[in-house]
């Protein structure tokens, strides 16, 4: 009965710390969808990163998302692999305007430069478009 109790406890052990390992996403992931062009894990993660960014239109800025593209661009910063810097702000004029950010993204010891395209209307989150070459 001891082997029999140990065996299901390491058994239950090992789950729950796969299951654990299974939910933990590493940050950098951002960098290899950018490289990859995974538009569809970098809308995910946009999404994550702009989600408590509202717009507040004021007399100032129409649109309500200028502080908020300065904020996004400084949490793509705190990725060790992405330096991100403002293109424009609201400078594609299509309903909602668009916005642009410059990515210089390491991955697999390459860097690369792309232009990821943000929808910033006024009445919710940045959204994610595209990415396209400089």
């Amino acid at each position: 009965m001891g082997l029999h109790y140990k065996l299901i406890i390491m058994i239950t052990l090992f789950g729950l710390i796969g299951c654990e390992k299974q939910e933990i996403n590493n940050p950098e992931d951002i960098c290899e969808y950018i490289y990859n062009e995974n538009d569809s894990l970098i809308q995910e993660e946009i999404a994550r990163l702009t989600s408590d960014l509202l717009p507040k239109p004021s007399d100032n800025d129409k649109w309500g998302q200028s502080e908020n593209l300065d904020i996004l661009i400084e949490r793509l910063n705190n990725y060790n692999c992405i330096v991100a810097t403002k293109v424009c702000y609201a400078c594609i004029y299509t309903m909602p305007p668009q916005s642009e950010v410059k990515l210089v993204v390491t991955y697999n010891k390459e860097i690369i430069t792309r232009i990821m395209d943000l929808l910033t209307g006024d009445e919710e989150s940045m959204k994610y478009l595209r990415l396209h070459d400089e």
